[in-house]
């Protein structure tokens, strides 16, 4: 059987690698956004 524990720890670290995947992703964005306005 699975360990509660340890799927809420991995629970916790898919939930800041996302945010942190997602915080990238935006500045990414808006760096492109930023490009294509210098354009």
């Amino acid at each position: 059987m699975f360990n509660f524990c340890s799927a809420f720890a991995l629970l916790k670290l898919n939930t800041f690698a996302n945010r942190k995947l997602s915080r990238s992703l935006n500045k990414q964005n808006s760096q492109l956004r930023f490009a294509s306005l210098a354009l």
